[in-house]
């Protein structure tokens, strides 16, 4: 009888990979002699590359563009597998596949001199500032610091999600800031029971809206809002009744 003894082949270990979402995938096979192979992987919806497939040794790699529309990261585990007829050679390979980072953010608006409570984001993040004047740095990475609000104004702030290295779509806020209206003087009043106290109109120095409160009730009420409007003047006490208005 014969014994034959077949030719050993040798395929090369391969360190794993981190790729972001997108991005172009290159997998060398390496080894010796240059012959074919196959491989299959472990995830069944799509990474980008075909749950399994062939090549050659030493020859073109495996090209392809990863794909991940998770949130969280892909794992995938190869096995590339080498035959001579008699016997099989296997050597596996880890690819990760990071998904992209994103953020949604709103629109904030403050009056002038109130603060800014800030935004918390990853570390990794940054984020750029069109209007310093408002009282934000112009850059920054990580947290959107607290900051007291200095002038009106509108703030572009552009922030850049970056996690394990896989960069994000920029995604644009804007703050307003408002001057803080101030309203004009009020003369006092003075009138005597059951007398018509007319319509009292405000005026500000921007167009504003309007609430108000009574220290104590002449026939007004005890709070309100807008205008304040005419009421008949009640006491029906012998001392004079005095009520703090507070817009």
């Amino acid at each position: 009888y014969d014994i034959t003894v077949v030719n050993s082949y040798l395929l090369d270990s391969m360190p794993y990979q981190n790729v972001c979402n997108g991005e172009n995938v290159d997998i060398y096979i390496t080894g010796s002699p240059s012959v074919p192979f196959t491989y299959v992987h472990n995830q069944s919806g799509s990474i980008g590359i075909a749950n399994s497939g062939n090549g050659i040794i030493n020859g073109s790699p495996l090209s392809f563009t990863a794909v991940n529309n998770t949130s969280q990261v892909i794992a995938v585990n190869f096995t590339f597998t080498v035959t001579n007829g008699y016997c099989g050679y296997t050597t596996p390979f880890m690819l990760y596949i990071y998904p992209t980072p994103s953020i949604i953010l709103n629109d904030i608006q403050k009056c002038k001199g109130q603060i800014f409570g800030g935004i918390v984001l990853p570390s990794s993040y940054t984020w750029t500032n069109n209007n310093t004047s408002i009282g934000l740095a112009a850059s920054g990475t990580g947290n959107i610091p607290s900051f007291t609000t200095l002038n009106s104004g509108t703030a572009i702030i552009t922030v850049t999600p970056i996690q394990l290295g896989c960069i994000g779509t920029p995604e644009t806020f804007e703050i307003f800031v408002e001057d803080a209206p101030v309203t004009s003087p009020v003369n006092n009043i003075a009138v005597c029971h059951n007398s018509i106290v007319p319509e009292i109109d405000f005026v500000s120095t921007i167009t504003s809206f309007y609430t108000w409160t009574s220290s104590i009730n002449l026939g007004l009420g005890l709070s309100g809002s807008g205008s304040l409007p005419s009421f008949t003047a009640t006491n029906l006490g012998t001392a004079p009744l005095v009520s703090t208005i507070t817009v």
